[in-house]
């Protein structure tokens, strides 16, 4: 199992890349694919499966995010490792049940120092 949490940080550090890979993770882990995969299978899921929901989860966070509340959803997509906003948008409406824009129009605003004390 601790085998398998390395492998984990070890995807997390580099979730923002668009060309990471099972190979890759692999042998930076020093296992071979076959085995990586199944470290994962044990679990209920797959490595591709894996990659996809952090991905997805990151850019949920981000998109609430009010600090990032300026980003572009594209700029957000490539940030968090998606080379095809298209497939993007896709796979996070299906993974929310909306599109990223209403998640971020839903998330509420900055509460700052000036907004306190409009009140």
């Amino acid at each position: 199992m601790a085998r398998l949490e390395a492998i984990k940080a070890d995807v997390l550090a580099r979730l923002g890349n668009g060309d990471l890979s099972l190979g890759d993770v692999a042998q930076r882990n020093r296992a071979s694919a076959r085995y990586v995969q199944i470290l994962f299978e044990r679990t209920g899921t797959t490595f591709s499966e894996f990659v996809l929901e952090q991905r997805l989860l990151r850019a949920a966070r981000l998109l609430r995010d009010p600090l990032h509340r300026s980003r572009k959803v594209s700029d957000i997509a490539h940030v968090v490792g998606f080379n095809d906003v298209s497939y993007f948008h896709r796979t996070f409406r299906r993974r929310f049940g909306m599109t990223p824009s209403d998640m971020r129009h839903q998330a509420p605003a900055a509460e700052g120092p000036l907004a306190a004390s409009k009140n």
